[in-house]
């Protein structure tokens, strides 16, 4: 009992860390937040530039493909972990059967989410779209839906007496 209490408030602060570093994130100016996926889209060009993987005179296009593809993938990154935090808090606090967990989680996800999108009207050159919303909720369910397979899986090997794990030779 007293492990997952210090389990639950353990990702309970993770949750906190999670939604200051994506506050911080949305907090940028286009200019700041351009210039950290650049440097990773540039990198990425350069590539494959050098490896010839890029028709020539396409690298502007490319980089700004790629570029759209990184700064949507932090999207989802940033709130799977957020979403797999909250799972982990919810998990550890015993209060909900996993159905619950995984709506409050998505729930919580999205309103912060739709929260985030806000923020960014106030933040210079930043526009809210609704797309990063969803790409931002679908980083938390897919969080949610790998724990839940992970913690069924672990389960169903605890259940199993003919399991190779259980089994001796």
């Amino acid at each position: 009992m007293q492990k997952e209490r210090e389990l639950s408030v353990f990702f309970f602060v993770l949750c906190c860390a999670c939604l200051v570093m994506i506050f911080r994130f949305s907090s940028q100016t286009s200019n700041q937040s351009n210039t950290l996926s650049g440097r990773l889209s540039g990198a990425v060009c350069d590539f494959l530039e050098k490896e010839r993987l890029m028709p020539p005179g396409e690298k502007e296009r490319y980089y700004q493909n790629i570029n759209f593809f990184l700064r949507k993938c932090a999207h989802f990154t940033e709130y799977f972990l957020l979403g797999l935090c909250l799972s982990l808090f919810f998990h550890y606090r015993r209060r909900f059967f996993p159905r619950k967990t995984a709506a409050w989680v998505l729930l919580l996800s999205f309103l912060f989410a739709c929260g985030d999108e806000i923020h960014q009207i106030f933040v210079s050159a930043r526009t809210p779209a609704m797309r990063d919303v969803f790409i931002d909720t679908a980083g938390a369910f897919f969080a949610v839906l790998l724990l839940y397979a992970l913690l069924k899986g672990r389960r169903n090997r605890k259940l199993a007496p003919d399991s190779p794990q259980t089994r001796f030779p």
